[in-house]
């Protein structure tokens, strides 16, 4: 027979391997996520630097209205890359590429940091209300079972 103390031991190691798991996986989730906001945002930088590299008047053969459609100048597979040539200019610069991309850290300690602690307490609480649901109903079922056997 199990003694409760083993059971509450091993709950306690599970717990904690739960815990490190959990907060490993939230942590790999949110720089997943800012790499695919980072690579979707240099996408789009690229698409607007190819737009700087061609000559004005490519550009004005593109323009309408107030903005420029790099889709009609080979620089965007999708149609209607809608641009202004302000936004042509900051690319030629360089200012873009560090505008965009700098906004996106691929990881935030305060927010992935805060979420993977979060998601590890909430693991480790679980798992160990687990196991003392499952000591408590452990020792219910025996007193219950002893009851019959007095009977």
């Amino acid at each position: 027979m199990i003694s409760p103390h083993a059971v509450s031991k091993s709950t306690f190691r599970i717990s904690m391997v739960a815990a490190v798991v959990a907060a490993a996986y939230t942590a790999y989730e949110g720089w997943q996520s800012n790499v695919q906001a980072y690579n979707g945002t240099l996408q789009m930088v690229l698409t607007y630097e190819c737009g700087g590299a061609q000559s004005d008047d490519n550009l004005r053969a593109a323009l309408n209205g107030a903005r420029i459609d790099l889709s009609k100048v080979g620089c965007s597979n999708r149609p209607f890359f809608w641009a202004s040539y302000h936004e042509i200019i900051q690319a030629r610069e360089g200012k873009l590429r560090r505008e965009k991309l700098s906004d996106i850290p691929m990881f935030r300690v305060n927010l992935e940091g805060a979420a993977a602690i979060v998601n590890a307490v909430i693991w480790f609480v679980l798992v160990n209300v687990w196991g003392v649901v499952f000591l408590c109903g452990r020792t219910v079922v025996r007193w219950i079972h002893r009851g019959f056997k007095s009977i």
